[in-house]
């Protein structure tokens, strides 16, 4: 896959998981079998705002030639993804969500 179409799509997603999570905090929680509370709604537009921040960096640096910076991005795309798919292992193992 061309690097250009990976950001392009990494922006695309996570701009839709990001607006979700912003606008319809009760939704995003209830996808993961979560109650809905103060506490989730505030946890999943915080979550929300994060994943807008990165759709941004994610379309910006789309044309970047490969550098440090540009290198900087891919390993924080894969720190986001990395470390939040052993958070959702971990809270499955533990039987906080299902």
């Amino acid at each position: 896959m061309k690097r250009v179409y990976y950001f392009w799509i990494a922006a695309i997603l996570a701009l839709l998981f990001g607006l979700l999570m912003l606008f319809a905090p009760a939704q995003a929680a209830g996808a993961f079998g979560l109650a809905t509370s103060a506490a989730t709604n505030t946890i999943f537009r915080v979550l929300g705002s994060v994943m807008l921040g990165v759709a941004l960096v994610n379309f910006l640096v789309r044309n970047q030639p490969m550098g440090e910076t540009l290198r900087a991005v891919l390993w924080q795309n894969l720190a986001i993804h990395g470390i939040g798919f052993i958070a959702d292992c971990y809270s499955a193992a533990i039987g906080d969500v299902a």
